[in-house]
């Protein structure tokens, strides 16, 4: 499951992996059901990613990039920032992260 906002609204969406790309599939729009319209829709985009190799593959890339992006962001993280450990309150560890500039 996955929720992506958008527009104002908040779209919960079932995320199938499949060979070539993840699928989203619409589940709830602001936690109301799809309406007939917003089905329709999902079916022709659904209709379209299996006829179009193309739109397939420019998914793929673009979850590539994110991909790639994602790895380079959580690299940087210990050289951008420094972490502190503060010890231990109740069960909780407590730390303290500040920037390295």
């Amino acid at each position: 499951m996955a929720e992506r906002h958008s527009n104002g609204h908040v779209f919960r969406e079932q995320v199938i992996e499949t060979v070539e790309v993840p699928v989203r599939h619409l589940l709830a729009v602001d936690g109301n059901p799809p309406t007939s319209v917003q089905l329709k829709e999902e079916n022709d985009r659904h209709q379209e990613l299996l006829k179009n190799a193309s739109r397939r593959h420019a998914i793929w890339k673009q979850q590539d990039n994110d991909d790639k992006m994602m790895a380079e962001l959580l690299r940087i993280i210990p050289e951008a920032f420094i972490f502190e450990d503060l010890g231990k309150e109740g069960q909780f560890r407590k730390n303290s992260v500040s920037s390295k500039s």
